[in-house]
């Protein structure tokens, strides 16, 4: 079966038919609580739109990702219909994949954006309307987290986004578990590493080259993490191609 554009526009029409109710509560309590935020933060605690992105990112991983995602494919009957529909597994999965990475977020983000002028208006400081645009656009574009930060959590969307795909029931717990022993297997490698380079941190560290070795050590740690998450990012991209096309009723 060719590639078709007119059915992948109507697989994703249909996710969204389907998901629309979801897709309408995620992005009312992002709007409700942006709209509160001005006045949350002064009357009761330092709540802010950095914390709001927060919340959108918490929304959109746990929710809208790892519970979420192949909703055709959660029980048996709802399984069989994603199926036998008319289109491709590559239409399918590149339906999921843009309705889950595009046109959720596109809903979810334009709540929020709406929510701050809403609530500055509410709260009665118009005049901060865009110092809030501008740390909620810094925040979410991670602008203050470093690389190796950022791209670790894009990489843990995907790991979710195959997650949600491979563990029907109980998807975001038992990806999480997963992902959980894993890390603990990298943390000891990690450690057993770094203990056997104790030795050669005392033997330089009397020397002027401390810092020189010190510095390099780090960077290539920080290198080794930003790189070992764009080959998981890009696996489990593939991956769950795979994973979809094998599904069975």
């Amino acid at each position: 079966m060719e590639f078709s554009f007119r059915r992948l526009f109507l697989a994703i029409k249909r996710l969204f038919v389907t998901d629309s109710k979801d897709i309408f509560y995620n992005a009312l309590v992002l709007l409700a609580l942006g709209a509160a935020t001005p006045l949350i933060h002064k009357m009761m605690c330092p709540f802010d739109y950095s914390t709001m992105a927060f919340v959108y990112a918490c929304i959109m991983i746990f929710s809208c990702i790892a519970v979420k995602s192949f909703g055709d494919f959660k029980t048996k009957a709802r399984r069989c219909v994603g199926i036998l529909l008319p289109c491709s597994v590559l239409e399918k999965y590149v339906a999921e994949f843009v309705y889950v990475f595009v046109v959720k977020n596109a809903f979810l983000l334009a709540a929020l954006f709406v929510s701050v002028p809403l609530g500055d208006f509410i709260a009665g400081t118009a005049s901060n309307i865009s110092t809030d645009f501008k740390d909620l656009v810094s925040t979410l574009t991670m602008q203050s987290f470093p690389k190796e930060i950022a791209i670790m959590l894009i990489a843990s969307c995907f790991v979710y986004f195959f997650g949600s795909l491979c563990f029907k029931k109980l998807s975001l717990l038992k990806t999480y578990l997963v992902v959980q022993v894993i890390g603990i297997f990298i943390l000891a490698s990690v450690a057993q590493f770094l203990v056997s380079e104790v030795a050669i941190l005392q033997m330089v560290e009397q020397s002027e080259y401390f810092m020189d070795f010190y510095s390099a050590f780090f960077s290539t740690i920080l290198d080794y993490a930003f790189w070992t998450s764009v080959v998981v990012m890009v696996f489990f991209i593939v991956i769950t191609f795979f994973r979809l096309k094998e599904e069975r009723i």
